[in-house]
């Protein structure tokens, strides 16, 4: 009686190992072969083309116009100007830039400013971008005074859009707010980049 009972749990071994190796055989040759399982690293010539790139000049220049309002030369004061700005702007490798800029503004103020700016969705329409700075506005008339008075100097944040229109990164429109200890003033700025070379 138990020489049976052995001899039957023998034989069901003999069915269930080979069924199993079939089962597994089978599971292993319907794995997909359309499935790339190298590092990302090492798949480059796969993914560049899914990532929009900037334009090949990492320096540009650009000229605006804008209109600036706000406490600009006494405190409670507030006024409003149009102002040409020019400046550079110096792309850096990752979706990051820094910015340099003269502004001549209608009422005889001098500004200098520098910023630096992120877009935050390469690609997408108008390409937005946050930018936070610093900037000075000087009276000349003040000679050397101007340049040691705290009241001229500024910090900037505000918004903008590098290919506004769709316009190959060329046309920029910007809003910034600078505070002071004048107040805080505003600004919108449209203006045009082009290559240094």
């Amino acid at each position: 009686m138990r020489l049976n009972r052995f001899a039957t749990f023998v034989l069901s071994l003999s069915f269930i190992f080979p069924g199993g190796a079939v089962l597994a055989s089978s599971m292993k040759d319907s794995k997909p072969n359309n499935i790339d399982t190298r590092p990302l690293e090492k798949n480059e010539s796969q993914g560049s083309s899914l990532i929009p790139t900037r334009d090949n000049q990492k320096q540009m220049f650009y000229a605006g116009y804008g209109l600036w309002s706000g406490p600009l030369v006494d405190v409670g004061e507030s006024r409003s100007t149009f102002y040409l700005n020019l400046g550079q702007t110096n792309n850096n490798h990752d979706l990051t830039s820094q910015n340099f800029g003269l502004e001549l503004t209608g009422i005889g103020l001098v500004g200098l400013h520098w910023d630096f700016r992120e877009l935050l969705r390469l690609g997408s329409l108008n390409e937005p971008y946050a930018q936070l700075g610093l900037g000075a506005l000087f009276k000349p008339q003040e000679n050397l005074a101007t340049l040691v008075n705290s009241d001229r100097y500024q910090a900037r944040f505000g918004i903008g859009f590098e290919d506004f229109l769709a316009a190959h990164r060329h046309l920029r429109l910007e809003f910034s707010v600078a505070l002071s200890p004048l107040g805080a003033s505003t600004l919108m700025n449209l203006s045009y980049a082009f290559s240094k070379d």
